[in-house]
């Protein structure tokens, strides 16, 4: 279940993703919520299905207090052509409601599940070694490229984008 939160959502049952998006949200805001100048959450959602990302969203912003939004950097489908990247216009409604609610999202690179046109989402399967210090960045720049030359920069020049655990820690 935890793969989820670092590596992408899926189409085949985006209820599921949606619902264990929730779950987790309110476990974190409960952990955190012990220890609450030391500790923070981001909110988890699931991209698959943005309208229901988009209600997370706010719900982890006003209620659950959690200062940024943490995205999986793709949506995976049955098919390859069913597969959507950052820069796909299925992730506007997300990007447009960042930009509302001046929260900063947060992605994390991957290199586990493989999508078309991301040809360097590799070694698979591979040694731990050269995932971290090749795939890792790799991924994160590949992230980053779609972004900006995806247009998504240009659209929504507000939103503060972070890519996370790309090589330096």
């Amino acid at each position: 279940p935890g793969r989820f939160m670092s590596a992408c959502a899926f189409l085949e049952r985006p209820e599921l993703g949606t619902a264990q998006a929730y779950a987790w949200n309110s476990w974190l805001h409960e952990f955190c919520a012990k220890h609450p100048t030391r500790l923070f959450g981001y909110g988890v959602i699931n991209p698959a299905e943005p309208d229901a990302a988009v209600k997370e969203m706010r719900r982890c912003v006003h209620e659950l207090g959690f200062p940024a939004i943490y995205l999986p950097p793709q949506v995976i489908g049955a098919r390859p052509e069913h597969n959507k990247n950052l820069a796909d216009e299925h992730f506007y409604p997300i990007y447009e409601e960042a930009r509302r609610l001046k929260v900063p999202i947060a992605i994390h690179a991957f290199v586990e599940q493989y999508v078309g046109g991301h040809e360097f989402n590799w070694p698979r399967p591979g040694s731990l070694l050269s995932s971290d210090i090749i795939g890792f960045p790799m991924h994160g720049m590949q992230q980053l490229a779609c972004l900006i030359l995806g247009g998504v920069c240009d659209a929504f020049p507000d939103v503060k984008f972070g890519i996370f655990e790309a090589g330096l820690g």
